[in-house]
């Protein structure tokens, strides 16, 4: 037996303080939290599905020489093509929420979405060719705060690593403390958090890293996907 129920109906009664909801279908009452348990992991594969998404356009895109040694927005372009051909909504330099300087809105670099009207996820991405960490902490720090107004509880910080193949390992190196241990007066990676996350697509390919963790803001929690992709000869 089935029965569709409206996900924002079950919501604004458990923020009611009802319990249950009736099925006509069961012709009872069934616990709201059961149903929302059940539709809990359809969210949790959509957001695998993302995952597994984006990091495949960063493999196709590094594959490409036309795109070595060219600017961000060109990359970010691909980027999004890549995700509007998987089926996602997804926008490039949106002005939302405030720039790093807190005055003017924020160029969002990819703004992605199940449905038109629906935010879902946020995608930041910059260029690096050393181990400096100023810019870098700059775009963590903007993604967690101010260019996520709607609080996505899932984001993606893109690095695109222009350098020569025997300094990746290097840059990466130098990076991955700073991603396990990143810590301010307003952000913390929680610890503990820090966890490397493959699949058989992209395990076993030497010039792209990926991790993900968790950042503590003030109540709010998001987990950002980090993807560290070499784009060179």
């Amino acid at each position: 037996k089935q029965e569709l129920f409206e996900l924002d109906l079950l919501n604004d009664m458990l923020q009611d303080q009802e319990t249950d909801v009736y099925a006509r279908t069961w012709r009872k009452r069934l616990s709201i939290w059961d149903i929302l348990n059940q539709a809990a992991p359809a969210a949790s594969d959509d957001q695998n599905r993302l995952v597994r998404n984006m990091v495949t356009a960063c493999l196709m895109l590094q594959a490409d020489k036309n795109y070595w040694g060219t600017e961000e927005n060109r990359r970010n372009t691909f980027l999004r093509n890549a995700l509007r051909m998987a089926g996602y909504v997804v926008h490039d330099q949106t002005l939302q929420g405030l720039s790093g300087g807190g005055i003017r809105e924020g160029e969002i670099d990819l703004d992605i979405r199940r449905y038109e009207n629906q935010p879902w996820s946020i995608c930041e991405a910059l260029r690096i060719s050393d181990g400096s960490k100023t810019n870098w902490n700059k775009h963590l720090e903007k993604l967690l705060d101010n260019y996520n107004p709607s609080g996505a509880s899932f984001l993606f910080l893109v690095s695109y690593v222009d350098c020569e193949k025997d300094k990746f390992e290097h840059i990466w190196d130098s990076f991955e403390p700073q991603i396990k241990n990143h810590d301010t007066e307003q952000f913390a990676c929680i610890r503990g958090s820090y966890e490397p996350f493959a699949n058989a697509q992209w395990a076993d390919n030497h010039f792209i890293k990926t991790v993900r963790c968790q950042y503590k803001c003030g109540s709010y929690t998001p987990t950002v996907y980090h993807i560290f992709v070499r784009m060179g000869r």
